[in-house]
């Protein structure tokens, strides 16, 4: 299992510009991707939870529409 900051790395090979839940103050360079924690995935059984995976959504954002940028 991954963690955080082996996505980050991960994310890092993809854009020079990669942000973490930044805060509405924080100023993005072009193009970035920005990522943050989702509602996490559990499953139930016998009404006890018995898997937990964390979940992040990954957006990249671009000023050129057609972007080389995978998505």
């Amino acid at each position: 299992m991954g963690t955080r900051l082996e996505l980050h790395a991960l994310l890092k090979t993809i854009s020079e510009n990669v942000y973490f839940q930044p805060p509405s103050n924080t100023v993005m360079q072009y193009p970035c991707i920005r990522y943050n924690r989702d509602n996490p995935n559990t499953e139930f059984a016998n009404n006890h939870p018995y898997a937990y995976k964390k979940r992040y959504v990954v957006t990249a954002i671009d000023l050129d529409p057609d972007s080389e940028t995978p998505s």
